[in-house]
C-alpha cells in the first residue's frame, strides 16, 4: 500500500513519501522533494558599498546564502553598466569608474529551485581623492633675487594617472604680508603653499591642499645689493650690479 505522508525535516518542509511493504514484512520509507522554495534576495548576504578605483577588477565580493539558509544552489554574480556606464553584462567584475546593476543567477539546490536575474541593486566604482603623496614638488628655500621666486612646478608622480590640472597658491605667514595668489612671491619671508586640483578622469577635484611652508631667505648683511650706487668721486661712478663692480669714467669738456 502507498500512503502519502507529510514530514518535518527541520528547516525544510513540504516533503512527501511513500510506505511500501517488502518481502520481509517491514516497511520502507522513500522521501522525495515535494515543493522546493524559490530563492529571493531575502535569502542572500551581500554588500553594495561603493569601492574606489584601483585599476583592477573591483566587484562587490562574495554573495552567499544567509546563515540560516540551507540547500541553495550555486550563485553567479553579474555586472552590467547603467546610468551611462558602458559595460556589457558579465560575471567579470568591472574595473572602470561608473555605476553597475548587479544581478545573480542561482542554480537549483536540494532546498531551493533555480532562479535567474535576481536584482541586488546598483554598485559604483568611484574616483579617488588626491593626496599630497600623489605629487612631486620641492619646498627648499630660495634666496631673494629681486624677481618672483617660487617653488617651481608641482606635478603628478609618474605612477599617477588621471589627475586634474594643478594650480599653485602662495600666501604670506608668520608676519609676511602677501595675499593669496598664484603669482610667486618676490620678497624675503615665509609663505604657505597650497594647490587646487581640478577633477580628472580618475581623481576628484580638491581645493586648498596644503603642501607646506616655503621660505625666501634675505640676502646676508655683507652682500652686495643689485644696482646700489656706492660713490661718486672725482668724476668716477662706482656701481655694483649682480655682484660685479663697474667703474665708469666721466670726462669733462674743457671750457
Amino acid at each position: 500500500m502507498d500512503v502519502l505522508i507529510i514530514v518535518d525535516v527541520g528547516e525544510f518542509e513540504n516533503y512527501k513519501g511513500t510506505i511500501s511493504p517488502n518481502n520481509l514484512g517491514t516497511e520502507t520509507v522513500t522521501l522525495e522533494s515535494f515543493c522546493k522554495a524559490t530563492p529571493t534576495i531575502n535569502e542572500l548576504s551581500f554588500s553594495l558599498d561603493s569601492n574606489t578605483y584601483t585599476g583592477n577588477p573591483n566587484g562587490i565580493g562574495n554573495v552567499t546564502a544567509k546563515a540560516n539558509i540551507f540547500g541553495l544552489g550555486t550563485i553567479a554574480v553579474y555586472y552590467e553598466g547603467t546610468d551611462g556606464t558602458d559595460y556589457t553584462k558579465s560575471t567579470t567584475a568591472p574595473t572602470g569608474i561608473g555605476t553597475y546593476t548587479v544581478t545573480v543567477n542561482i542554480t537549483e539546490g536540494w532546498g531551493y529551485l533555480a532562479e535567474n536575474k535576481i536584482e541586488l541593486g546598483e554598485y559604483s566604482i568611484i574616483k579617488k581623492m588626491p593626496v599630497v603623496a600623489n605629487l612631486n614638488f620641492d619646498l627648499l628655500s630660495n634666496i631673494y633675487n629681486g624677481s618672483p621666486n617660487g617653488i617651481g612646478e608641482v606635478t603628478a608622480k609618474e605612477s599617477i594617472e588621471g589627475l586634474g590640472t594643478i594650480t599653485i597658491y602662495y600666501e604670506g605667514i608668520d608676519g609676511t604680508v602677501y595675499t593669496k595668489s598664484t603669482t610667486a612671491p618676490t620678497a624675503a619671508g615665509k609663505y604657505s603653499v597650497t594647490v587646487d586640483i581640478s577633477e580628472g578622469s580618475l581623481y576628484h577635484a580638491v581645493l586648498g591642499m596644503a603642501l607646506g611652508t616655503y621660505t625666501i631667505e634675505a640676502l646676508p648683511d655683507d652682500s652686495l645689493d643689485m644696482g646700489l650706487i656706492i660713490g661718486i668721486t672725482a668724476g668716477v661712478v662706482a656701481i655694483i650690479g649682480a655682484g660685479i663692480l663697474c667703474v665708469v669714467l666721466i670726462k669733462k669738456k674743457k671750457a
